[in-house]
């Protein structure tokens, strides 16, 4: 799975059709593996770019970790 947070989840939303959705209070988009082609298809020929994330902990659960603290 591939997410993307923030003004790239609202971006791939309205490029995608589909919706995002708030996982602790930041707004996320999900794409599964067997999509991302079409999607980055789909930026390619919107000239749209957005960082997309795989994000997978060491049991293999999709989870993002973010560091907030600073430096």
């Amino acid at each position: 799975m591939y997410e993307a947070y923030y003004a790239d989840a609202e971006r791939l939303a309205v490029l995608s059709g589909a919706k995002s959705t708030i996982v602790d209070e930041v707004p996320t988009f999900y794409v599964a593996f067997e999509d991302i082609s079409v999607l980055m298809d789909r930026l390619s020929k919107a000239d749209v770019a957005v960082c997309i994330s795989e994000m997978q902990d060491s049991d293999g659960n999709f989870v993002p970790t973010i560091n907030y603290e600073e430096e």
